[in-house]
């Protein structure tokens, strides 16, 4: 009985994943370590980066608070497969 999900897991180099926050810091760290397993990477923020995204990152603008906003920029995405908050 129970619910499950028979589909494979994607490698790393198949995956999407989006971070929110993740122009700085620990969101930054967190989308850094995606990358270089080889996943195309979104960082969403309010403000674009203040240096420059590295390879296999992408920015985002939006503000989650913001109605509406996250579903426009998630439709820039297309498949999600990993979502950091």
């Amino acid at each position: 009985g129970g619910w499950r999900d028979n589909r494979r897991m994607t490698k790393p180099e198949e995956r999407t994943v989006v971070v929110t926050g993740g122009t700085t810091g620990i969101g930054r760290a967190i989308a850094g370590r995606f990358a270089a397993s080889g996943a195309r990477v979104f960082v969403m923020a309010r403000r674009a980066p203040r240096d420059p995204l590295p390879d296999g990152m992408s920015f985002l603008a939006c503000d989650v608070a913001q109605a509406g906003q996250p579903e426009a920029a998630l439709c820039q995405v297309g498949r999600l497969d990993v979502l950091v908050n």
